[in-house]
């Protein structure tokens, strides 16, 4: 390996002042000299320099310490840290505990659905509704008049129809039925009685001393039935057609 011969003494001062120069650009500064200089330079460029403490407000536009300060008083107002419970809203006069009428809500309650009274209006006009005259009925009897009987009695019950009563409707007990005979020069089709799958029939009187006995579902499915023949009828419905 060959030894490289040193550099003359001209050389060497040659290297040292390129040392110092690069050095001379270091910055050595410290603590609050360097922050000084350093918002300084930053002013100087145009740049904003962050104080070591945090942004003060004043440095903050007017409209951002505007609203900072809205939600400083809010939070304040509010009384987070103390707790509503110990203290009256402002402007009240009073003192104590918050009530439901302090904030508007006087007449909130915690009342059940099912205990909520009827309002005023609902109560004035049920009362103009007509109750639906239902005749008891608490053992096997012959009909006299048309109309509705339901059955409150502790068994099951026959009733006889005679003719000329028009309409009869019989509604089930809890747990006991209503059904019905002919009487004399009667006949009698369809649903003669009710049950637990039926539990309303009406009997119509469609001529002199014929009685024919539907389901209330019965009839709704007939209803149905109906209306599907008008809806399914050519042109029904449609648009009419101008020529």
């Amino acid at each position: 390996m060959a030894i490289q011969p040193l550099n003359n003494g001209a050389t060497l001062l040659e290297q040292r002042t390129k040392i110092n120069a690069n050095f001379s650009e270091l910055d050595t500064r410290t603590g609050a000299a360097k922050t000084a200089a350093d918002a300084a330079g930053s002013a100087a460029s145009g740049k904003y320099a962050k104080p070591g403490t945090g942004i003060p407000a004043t440095d903050l536009a007017t409209a951002v310490q505007a609203s900072l300060g809205k939600a400083d008083s809010a939070v304040q107002g509010a009384d987070l840290v103390a707790g509503l419970a110990t203290k009256a809203p402002a402007g009240t006069g009073t003192s104590g505990a918050v009530t439901k009428s302090d904030v508007g809500l006087g007449s909130v309650d915690n009342t059940s659905d099912a205990n909520k009274p009827v309002s005023t209006a609902q109560a004035t006009a049920l009362a103009l509704k007509s109750n639906i005259a239902a005749t008891p009925v608490t053992a096997s009897a012959t009909l006299a008049t048309g109309g509705l009987y339901v059955n409150t009695g502790s068994a099951d019950y026959v009733l006889t129809l005679p003719a000329g009563l028009g309409t009869v409707e019989l509604i089930r007990g809890a747990t006991n039925n209503l059904s019905v005979v002919a009487g004399s020069g009667v006949t009698i089709t369809g649903v003669t009685s009710t049950s637990a799958a039926v539990p309303r029939v009406v009997f119509t009187e469609t001529s002199a001393g014929v009685y024919r006995g539907d389901s209330i579902a019965a009839i709704s499915d007939i209803t149905k039935s109906v209306r599907a023949s008008i809806l399914a009828r050519p042109g029904f419905g449609q648009a009419p057609v101008m020529t």
